[in-house]
Order: C-alpha cells, then structure tokens, then sequence
C-alpha cells in the first residue's frame, strides 16, 4: 500500500509536464508571430528587398503613389558622415526620374546628429536655384502635409535582416540595411513607379558621358 501511494505523485506529474512543454511551444510561437511576422498586412520580397503595406498589395500601391502629382524627397544622413555620397545619389535618382515623368520633386535634407536627433534640414521648395536651411519644426510640418507624398530615405540599419520598404497613403519609407545598397534599392521602387524608369537613367548616364 505504501509503494502503492508513493507513486500516485509521479503519474500526476506526466500530464502537468506535457501541459507545460504546450504552454512554453504556445507562448514562443506567440513571441515569433509578434517580433518577427510584422505589423503588416501585405508583404512581398523582389531581389532580396522587402515591401510591406497595410493598405494594398504594395506593387499596387507604388503605382497609385507614382500617379501623384508631387513629392518630396528626404533622405536622412548626419552631416559629415560617410552617407552623404551614397544619399545624393539616391536623391539625384528620384529627382532626375520623378522630373522626367512631369511630376514636382521637393527636396528635403534630413540631417541628424551623431545619435539620430534631427538637428534642422535643407530644402529647395521645389527650385534647383534655391537652398535654404529650415529648423527642425518647419521640417517636420513639412513632412506632416497631405499635399505630397514623402519619400523617407532612412539611414542604414545593419540589424535589418534585409533592406525593405514601408509603403503608407502618402508616404514611401525605404529603410536600407548597408549603404552599399542605396541606388539598387532606389532603382527598384522607382521602377515599380514607372515603367520607364531604366530609360530614363540610360538617358542621363549617356548624356553624362557625352559630356
């Protein structure tokens, strides 16, 4: 009787180890699902970039952001760091392309010190004569307009698992994980936008050339 008692705990412990071996697999599928699934309701990877949108498949929503009629360009860099080369000419690709499609392209120079708080920026108003620095306010109500859709280039995260793309009503966040990486990436949103977009690089790249 006694041994019989004895092990009446040991049974009763089996279940409760099963039961919580399917609670740690349940609450770890959970912690995946939050951290790594994303926030967003359509996702599409093309040549390693990520899209993501909450609102329509993102090859769609490029081509409803492309049809509108101004943007601004604002790449984000610190003010003598080694981005600046490699976010020129991301934004000398978005100009020259949105510019040879009829559209206004504003630009908006993001700079930021050493810990990633914006100091003030730069911005032609739509002129290529003109360049006047605005604060860090003016900026920011600049980029809280409807009037165009943003184009955020973000610098590089190297804890990315690869560079993507945040596609919203007005606005089109490219967030690159390596600088290396800048003008593909730039290349590929623009040519999701329009569909002439390697002729108009060619056309420039030859007149460059000619030149």
């Amino acid at each position: 009787m006694e041994q019989s008692e004895i092990s009446k705990p040991k049974n009763r412990a089996f279940p409760i180890a099963i039961i919580v071996a399917i609670l740690i697999a349940l609450f770890s599928i959970a912690i995946f699902l939050l951290f790594y699934s994303g926030p967003y309701k359509y996702g599409l990877e093309q040549e390693g970039i990520e899209f993501f949108s909450n609102s329509a498949e993102p090859a769609q929503m490029l081509k409803s952001l492309g049809s509108r009629n101004s943007f601004i360009i604002s790449p984000e860099f610190e003010e003598k760091g080694s981005a600046l080369p490699f976010m020129t000419s991301a934004l000398t690709t978005f100009t020259g392309i949105l510019v040879a499609n009829k559209k206004e392209a504003i630009t908006l120079l993001r700079i930021i010190d050493a810990s990633g708080e914006l100091r003030y920026c730069s911005t032609n108003d739509g002129n290529r004569n003109i360049a006047r620095n605005i604060t860090s306010g003016e900026c920011d109500s600049m980029l809280s307009g409807n009037r165009s859709v943003k184009i955020l280039i973000e610098s590089a995260n190297p804890l990315l698992p690869k560079p993507r793309v945040i596609l919203d009503e007005d606005k089109i966040t490219i967030e690159p994980k390596g600088l290396s990486g800048m003008q593909r990436l730039s290349l590929l949103v623009l040519k999701a936008m329009y569909a002439n977009s390697e002729d108009i690089i060619r056309q420039i790249n030859e007149r460059l050339g000619g030149a």
